[in-house]
């Protein structure tokens, strides 16, 4: 899959979500991403297209007997309606979904949002490779291990909770958070205490997005990455928008981290002289002739020019400085 199908290149750059995975997911999905892109009118949003598919299958339950047919079956007819309507990207807000990720993105050319590997990305920049992470989540998500695969081809180490820990977490998520029960939100936030503390896990990732429906304290929130947040951002991002409050600068020092020389970037004429600013020797491509209504137009920036040894690149070498510092 070449970098421009990656980032879901159509001109409309519209969202497509499957959703009811649970309902109250959705909304707060649906809400954070407005929350959280940088707009100042209507039209700076992204156009979504939210399909609120609350009847399919339960998907703890569909991992469990091994028998995923009646899902992907209406997972297909949500993809072929997405297609339609000519979404350029797909997000799941459902953790659990991911376990079938592979079969999901087998069944359509569009670009289906990988919610793990992004939220891994993002903790391997953050914490380091040798970082301990803590995972709360579904049974169907810790049975399936979609998490620990993933952070294992990163070299990170995963933590799952011993049963009685894990029965209080489903509890929560399915009797207290899907129920639209009051929920005792020290109940969690002793749980994530007992990853960090006893356990010496770096971070604990809130990997079911119920969860991600809960107002958490400060001194516990800094020690959680909330999968749902990921896909928010990588969402507007790959939608060709800017998530509220990332500056252009670290906007492009997120875009050329780990050792990322060329990308397919939307800009406008100011930001290609920022793009030269920053990169004296970066070579700016124009990719189409088309320019959106807001002024910007898809380029090609390549780092690296032909006549430039690498060491001549002192731009580079301040990206992957400063990547660290920069949460990816």
């Amino acid at each position: 899959m070449n970098l421009r199908r990656k980032l879901g290149e159509q001109m409309s750059k519209s969202l497509g979500i499957i959703g009811g995975m649970g309902p109250k997911a959705t909304s707060v999905f649906f809400d954070k991403v407005i929350e959280s892109t940088d707009a100042h009118k209507d039209q700076d949003h992204i156009n979504m297209v939210i399909l609120n598919h609350a009847t399919l299958p339960d998907r703890t339950e569909t991992i469990l007997s091994g028998d995923d047919g009646a899902f992907l079956d209406e997972i297909r007819k949500d993809i072929e309606i997405l297609e339609k309507a000519g979404v350029s990207n797909i997000a799941i807000p459902c953790n659990t979904s991911h376990y079938f990720y592979e079969k999901i993105q087998e069944m359509t050319d569009i670009h289906v949002i990988h919610m793990i590997e992004e939220t891994i990305k993002e903790i391997s920049e953050k914490y380091g490779r040798t970082a301990k992470i803590g995972i709360m989540a579904t049974n169907g998500t810790i049975k399936s291990d979609i998490y620990k695969k993933v952070a294992n081809s990163f070299g990170l180490e995963v933590y799952y909770p011993d049963p009685d820990t894990q029965a209080q977490i489903m509890d929560i998520i399915y009797n207290k958070v899907k129920s639209d029960l009051t929920l005792d939100v020290t109940e969690i936030e002793n749980i994530v205490f007992d990853f960090i503390f006893n356990h010496e896990c770096s971070c604990v990732i809130l990997a079911c997005t119920e969860l991600s429906c809960i107002q958490l304290n400060k001194d516990v929130e800094k020690y959680c990455v909330d999968a749902m947040e990921v896909l928010v951002k990588r969402s507007i991002e790959l939608s060709g928008k800017y998530v509220k409050g990332q500056h252009f600068d670290e906007f492009l020092t997120e875009s050329f981290a780990n050792d990322t020389y060329e990308r397919e970037l939307r800009l406008s004429s100011q930001e290609c002289e920022a793009v030269k600013k920053r990169f004296p020797h970066a070579t700016i491509t124009s990719l189409d002739q088309e320019i959106d209504t807001d002024g910007k137009a898809w380029y090609k920036v390549n780092l690296i020019s032909d006549d430039k040894p690498f060491s001549d690149h002192s731009g580079v070498q301040e990206t992957l400085e400063n990547k660290q510092r920069i949460k990816v």
